[in-house]
C-alpha cells in the first residue's frame, strides 16, 4: 500500500499464510477459525490490491499510448473505456475528452487554412472556444482578413494602373496620329517648297533671258541709230 501511495505500482504482494483449517471444537479450534477468517480476509484484500494494481497499470499504459499518439500528431486516437467501470471509466473518458477539446479547434483551424490555401479568403473559424483556443481562432481569422484586405487593395491598384495604362495608350495613339499628320503636312510643305524653288529658278532663268534679249535689243537700237546718223 505504501508503494502504491508513492506511485509505485510494481510492488507485488504474495500471500504466503495459509489457513489452519482446524476441526477442533474447543477453544483452540475457535481461535484457529478466527485466524483463518483473518487470513482469508487478508488474501481477499491482497487479491483486490492486485486487481487495483493491474487496473492502474492498464490505465498507465493507456496514458502512454495516448501520449505517443498525440506526440505523433494522431489526435484522432482514443482510449477504449468500455473495459473500465466507475471512476476508472470516468478517468479514461476524461483523457479522451481532453484530446477531443484539443482536436476540435485544431481541426477547424486546419480546414480554414486548407481553404485559404485553395484561395478561398471568405472562410473563417466560427467555433466558440475559450482561452488559448479562442486566441488561436482570433489570430487565424485576423490573418485571413488582413490577407483578403491586402489583396483587395492590390486588385484595386491593379485596376487603376490598367485604366491609366489604357488612357496612356489612347493618348499615345492620338499623339502618334497627330505626329503622322504633322509629318504629312511637313512633307507637303517640303514638296511645295521644292516646287516653289524650281519655279523661282525657272523664273530667274526667264528673267535672265529677258534681260539678255533686252540688252541685245538696246544694242541693236544703238547700232541702228549710228547707221541713221551716218546716212544723214
Amino acid at each position: 500500500i505504501d508503494g502504491l501511495t508513492r506511485g509505485d505500482i510494481k510492488v507485488t504482494v504474495v500471500p504466503k499464510t495459509t489457513t489452519i483449517d482446524s476441526k477442533a471444537q474447543d477453544e483452540f479450534g475457535e481461535i484457529s477459525r478466527l485466524i483463518d477468517a483473518i487470513v482469508l480476509e487478508t488474501q481477499a484484500a491482497v487479491r483486490s490490491y492486485t486487481l487495483l494494481q493491474q487496473m492502474l497499470d492498464r490505465i498507465l499504459q493507456e496514458t502512454h499510448t495516448l501520449n505517443r499518439h498525440s506526440s505523433a500528431g494522431r489526435l484522432h486516437e482514443r482510449a477504449d473505456s468500455s473495459s473500465y467501470q466507475g471512476a476508472f471509466k470516468e478517468l479514461i473518458n476524461g483523457m479522451n475528452g481532453v484530446l477531443e477539446n484539443v482536436t476540435v479547434p485544431l481541426n477547424e483551424a486546419q480546414t480554414v487554412l486548407e481553404r485559404v490555401a485553395a484561395r478561398d479568403l471568405t472562410t473563417r473559424m466560427d467555433g466558440h472556444y475559450d482561452g488559448m483556443y479562442q486566441r488561436l481562432a482570433t489570430a487565424i481569422n485576423t490573418a485571413v482578413h488582413n490577407v483578403s484586405e491586402t489583396l483587395d487593395q492590390v486588385l484595386n491598384a491593379s485596376q487603376q494602373v490598367a485604366a491609366a495604362g489604357g488612357q496612356i495608350s489612347s493618348a499615345s495613339q492620338s499623339l502618334a496620329g497627330g505626329a503622322s499628320e504633322q509629318a504629312a503636312g511637313i512633307e507637303e510643305i517640303a514638296s511645295s517648297t521644292t516646287e516653289f524653288a524650281s519655279m523661282a529658278k525657272t523664273a530667274a532663268a526667264n528673267a535672265q533671258e529677258a534681260l539678255t534679249l533686252a540688252e541685245q535689243a538696246r544694242s541693236n537700237a544703238d547700232e541702228g541709230m549710228k547707221r541713221v546718223d551716218l546716212l544723214s
